[in-house]
């Protein structure tokens, strides 16, 4: 039952804990994080990683795309969310990453912060 359930996709978003947030050198707010992406399956794949939020403004940032994994690798992808300075305190944030073949994605809630 587990190896016929097993997810081929498991994906885990890891905020900086160094810092907070940061402010970019064009003035905009910055968090960064580590997405864990592991590809199960036995076949090179491609994926996207988008971030949608309620607030406007927040973007990843010189994210290239789509990001190829190989049979059953694990990637640690650094990433950069950007936004506008006038973004303050802590936003909520949803990472979802797809299979450019369309057959697997997951979600990742994680949080944005900005200066209060």
């Amino acid at each position: 039952w587990g190896v016929t359930t097993r997810s081929p996709l498991i994906v885990d978003v890891l905020r900086d804990r160094n810092a907070l947030y940061r402010s970019g050198s064009d003035g905009r707010i910055e968090n960064g994080y580590t997405v864990k992406l592991v590809n199960k399956v036995a076949d090179a794949r491609a994926f996207t990683i988008d971030v949608e939020s309620k607030t406007p403004g927040i973007v990843l940032r010189d994210m290239p795309q789509p990001v190829r994994a190989q049979p059953e690798e694990v990637l640690s992808l650094p990433v950069v969310l950007s936004a506008p300075a006038s973004v303050t305190g802590r936003q909520d944030v949803v990472f979802t990453i797809r299979s450019v073949d369309g057959e697997d994605s997951e979600t990742v809630e994680s949080t944005f912060f900005g200066p209060m």
